[in-house]
This record gives C-alpha cells, sequence and structure tokens, in this order.
C-alpha cells in the first residue's frame, strides 16, 4: 500500500462513518489511535471513570445515529467499561468500546494486567474480537455493521499496540465511506406483517404500547398516524419518552414504572395490545397483563416477556405505513386516554408535605421536577439518573419530541445521568440540557463535573438531595427493617460546585427553585442546583 498503520487505518474507517469524538481514559496502548484521530480531525474527549465515558458515547449514539466510541486502556480500564458497555447492551445503543490489549505473540507468563477481554465482552455485545493489521480491512466494517444491523447494540474491539503501529498488507484499499450510506437497515417484512394487520383491523379497542424499537429517525410521524388512524389510547416506555407527543390527546401514560396500575387497568379494557418497538429489555418489572399481544418490530427485538401472538419483523418504518391504511374504527371513549394520564397525576402527587410548595427547608421532589419542566424550553433535552427521582421523573415529565428524554431502563446503573447530559450537549450544543440526579449517583461520578468545566458545557443540574439511597430505604422501611447501608453525610455542595468553576444554588420552595432554573437556562452557564427534597414523597411513588 503506501505505509499505512493499523491504527491510521482504523482512525480513518470511524471517521468515514461519521465518527466526530471519542471518549474514554488513554492508555499506552491507545496512543497511536488517539494521535491518528486527531490529524483526521476527531476529538478525544477525556473523562475521568471509563463507564462515563461509554455513558457519554450512548448519548452521543442516540442523538446522532452514529455508533459512540470510547477508547480505553486494557486491564482495569476495559474493567471500568465494561458496566457501560452492559447499558448500552440492555438499552439497545450502539456504542463501540476499544481497549489495549497483549498482543497475540504475548508470552503467556506475561500476566500483567491480561484478562480474556474478548470472551468477556462477548456475552453482552454484538460483535467482540482483536483487531489485527492482517484482517483489519475485514473485521472492522464486520463489527460495526454488527452494532447497527437490526436491533442496535455495542461491539468490543480488542485493539493491542503491538498491532496498531504495523503497517496492512500493500493490497488494502485506504477506508472509505461505505455506499448507500450506514449500515442497519432492516430486512423487509415477511408474511407474518398481513397477519398482524388483520388482527389490529379487527379489533375494536386496540391499544399501543411503544417501546425502544421506535428510537429512530423517520418513526415518530408514521407512530403518530398510526394512532391517530386507530383512535386508541398509546402507552410509551420510559427510554422512548418523546416519540409520541405527550400533549397529544391520546398519551395515556409511561408504562413499566412501580406505580402504573393505572395503565394496567386500561390494559385490561383493551382487546388486542399492539406493541410497537416493544422489547424485553422495555420492562422495569414483569409483565402482568394475560390480554393478546400483537408486535410490531424490527432487528428481531426481545419479546418472550410480552409473549405476542403474531410477532411480525422488518423494517419498522415499512411497517408503521402498511399499518396506517387499516380501516378505522374504534369503541375507545374519546376522553379515555386523558382519564389514565390524571389518575397518574394524581399518583405522582405530593400528598405528605405539609407545605406543598416548600417551607425553606426542604419540599416536595415533585415540585422541582415541575418547575424544571416550565424553565426549559419545549426542545429542551432532559436525562435522568438512576434512583427515587426517576420513578417520579418518568411519570410526572411531558416529553413532546424524539430524543429530549434520556434515560437508562434496562442496566438502570446509577451515574449514568451526568455522563449522558454531558453527551448530548456536546451533541446538541446549541439545545439547552438539564438532568435529574440523586446525591448518591451524583457522588459516584463526581469528578465528571471537571469535564462539564473543561469542556464549557452549559448543562443544568437539578441535584435532588435527601442523603440516602432512598429506593433502599424505603424498602428496608416497608419490612421493618433499619436503616443500614443507605444514609450519608452531606457534603458542602456549593464548595464542590464552585472548586470545579460551576455556579451553585441551594433551594428549598418553588419560587426559589424556578428563579435558579430560569436563570441557569437563560444565561447558558453550568449550573448545580442543590434541591432539598422530603425523601418521604418517595414511598408513595413506589
Amino acid at each position: 500500500m503506501f505505509g499505512m498503520r493499523a491504527a491510521e487505518y482504523c482512525a480513518g474507517f470511524l471517521r468515514a462513518r461519521g465518527v466526530r469524538r471519542v471518549f474514554g481514559i488513554p492508555g499506552g496502548e491507545s496512543v497511536e489511535l488517539i494521535e491518528a484521530l486527531r490529524r483526521l480531525g476527531v476529538d478525544y474527549v477525556l473523562a475521568h471513570h471509563e463507564a462515563a465515558a461509554a455513558f457519554m458515547a450512548a448519548a452521543t449514539a442516540q442523538l446522532s445515529g452514529v455508533p459512540g466510541v470510547c477508547i480505553v486502556t486494557r486491564g482495569p480500564g476495559a474493567m471500568n467499561l465494561y458496566p457501560g458497555i452492559a447499558t448500552a447492551h440492555l438499552d439497545r445503543r450502539a456504542v463501540v468500546g476499544i481497549s489495549g490489549d497483549h498482543a497475540p505473540a504475548d508470552p503467556p507468563p506475561d500476566t500483567h494486567q491480561r484478562l480474556p477481554l474478548v470472551d468477556l465482552f462477548a456475552p453482552i455485545t454484538a460483535w467482540s474480537g482483536r483487531l489485527t493489521a492482517e484482517t483489519l480491512a475485514i473485521t472492522l466494517p464486520e463489527a460495526w455493521d454488527a452494532a447497527l444491523r437490526g436491533r442496535p447494540g455495542p461491539a468490543y474491539w480488542a485493539f493491542p499496540s503491538a498491532e496498531a503501529t504495523r503497517e496492512l498488507p500493500t493490497h488494502v484499499e485506504p477506508p472509505a465511506r461505505p455506499p448507500g450510506g450506514a449500515a442497519g437497515h432492516a430486512d423487509p417484512p415477511g408474511a407474518l406483517l398481513d397477519l398482524a394487520l388483520e388482527r389490529i383491523a379487527a379489533a375494536r379497542r386496540p391499544l399501543l404500547i411503544v417501546g425502544m424499537g421506535v428510537a429512530r429517525d423517520g418513526l415518530a410521524d408514521g407512530l403518530l398516524g398510526l394512532a391517530e388512524r386507530l383512535a386508541c389510547p398509546v402507552l410509551v416506555t420510559p427510554q422512548v419518552k418523546g416519540w409520541f407527543p405527550e400533549d397529544h390527546p391520546l398519551f395515556a401514560g409511561t408504562f413499566g414504572m412501580y406505580r402504573d396500575e393505572p395503565l394496567y387497568a386500561l390494559m385490561e379494557e383493551a382487546d388486542l395490545l399492539v406493541g410497537i418497538g416493544l422489547d424485553g429489555a422495555d420492562f422495569f418489572k414483569r409483565w402482568r397483563t394475560r390480554r393478546p399481544v400483537v408486535s410490531l418490530a424490527d432487528g428481531g427485538a426481545e419479546d418472550s416477556t410480552f409473549a405476542p401472538e403474531i410477532a411480525s419483523d422488518g423494517d419498522l418504518e415499512i411497517q408503521l405505513a402498511r399499518a396506517c391504511a387499516v380501516p378505522r374504527r374504534s369503541d375507545w371513549p374519546a376522553d379515555r386516554a386523558n382519564v389514565a394520564r390524571l389518575a397518574i397525576a394524581e399518583i405522582v402527587r405530593p400528598k405528605l408535605a405539609t407545605a406543598p410548595d416548600g417551607d425553606g427547608q426542604q419540599m416536595p421532589p415533585q415540585v422541582a421536577i415541575e418547575e424544571l419542566r416550565g424553565a426549559l424550553p419545549r426542545d429542551g433535552i432532559l436525562t435522568v439518573d438512576v434512583g427515587s427521582h426517576k420513578i417520579v421523573v418518568v411519570q410526572q415529565w411531558r416529553a413532546y419530541e424524539p430524543n429530549t428524554f434520556l434515560c437508562s431502563n434496562g442496566l438502570s446503573p446509577m451515574g449514568t445521568g451526568l455522563p449522558f447530559a454531558i453527551g448530548a450537549q456536546l451533541e446538541r450544543p446549541d439545545t439547552p440540557v438539564a438532568c435529574v440526579l440523586g446525591d448518591g449517583g451524583f457522588l459516584m461520578y463526581t469528578g465528571e463535573l471537571e469535564t462539564v468545566a473543561r469542556l464549557g458545557v452549559p448543562i443544568v443540574l437539578l441535584l435532588m438531595v435527601d442523603d440516602a439511597l432512598s429506593s433502599i430505604k424505603v424498602k428496608q422501611d416497608r419490612a421493618g427493617y433499619p436503616s443500614v447501608g443507605v444514609e450519608f453525610s452531606r457534603p458542602d455542595y456549593a464548595a464542590v460546585a464552585r472548586g470545579f468553576g460551576l455556579a451553585h444554588a441551594r433551594v428549598a420552595d418553588r419560587a426559589s427553585c424556578r428563579a435558579a432554573l430560569d436563570r441557569a437556562i437563560a444565561e447558558r452557564r453550568a449550573t448545580l442546583v442543590e434541591a432539598l427534597v422530603d425523601p418521604a414523597e418517595y414511598a408513595t411513588t413506589q
């Protein structure tokens, strides 16, 4: 060829497929690849934990449609990356994790940082393998396409430094953009689609349940068209909030959290449940209804959880277009979706607070969430971390547009919210981005505040402060057990924020909360809003 080394080829491959930034913590094995990327204009974003880098990459993938990429060192770097790749696996997001590794020729007695990385990542990836100079031109497209084919998911590339510096065989051509755009287009739907459409056309009370498979460009309009054609209520799962506008009269609620009894009651009134992009990984808890299910999905979504009678697989855009032509007839009362929506609102309404708007010492968490929704523009992006607050946010928050609500609902690890927000703001620099997170998850990844400050991303962090892992504490209280292992002391969050260069506000009532949020969003300055919340309210929502 012309002396192109494997690292340069890999960098050119990523650049040709639309990668504009990668995330990670570098190691000695990755310097050649990072330098090759830099020469092609691809930024390397330093994180402070490898899992956080993968979470940032996942948000990038969700908002851009291009797999997010993270690059870390071998051994401990790869192991710290593992929960981020596992999260992408269960959240169905295309993330490519690249780590260093021992060269194939290294003698086995060399045990320093030696782990069977390819084998460890294999169960949670669509492709897991070692990159070598001889096979790079074949394995890179294969691995990339595996992450996008059908149901999106992660891939893992072990890239030994000894291979990164080797020259490729002379017959290998430079990497180029693939013809016809990105890989990952689904196959045309098969014969089961006709059976599914017949079943839908015969239903008098169909109910749409929308899952993570719709979170792709071009599907929101078809989903809206089908709902209006059937004149039926619509439920969404947490990861696709916003793909059906939640101020639409047919929107009934977000399905799959703790307190969703009104939504199960709605399901029992239906004569057919129609899953659109539904996936077993959508569900926070076990499926409890025996109503018949028809599924329209693509990519072989896991459906044993909800056991559809008919599961039509194939290009979901085509399936939605075909479904929009079914005869329109509905026995649903015109206000049935609104009745369910109001019932959910009643469940998450504050019930224990003596001062419903807060008293200057603490306030219901629902008040802080409500004020953030009022302050954030309609197209603003919210990320939410895992914890008791997530249960409330998912039910209470109204999302109106695709890709304006990001959470993890599969693996659901604490600590995702802040890295999601960083990745989202980098991908959408002109869109206001906010994050709701608990103090427990925040303290796991506090170092990422330095990332926020260094990158100058003006995200607003609404920190729900209750000095405990409240979701677990609720369970202990209900069992009559003492609180063990769930409470911690309160740091000086003002000093923490200012030490990292962020603005800070402490709020404990509705008026001060709204003022702080309005100011942070208007000034476009990274701000930690420390909201002192009453954790007793969480016991009523889970």
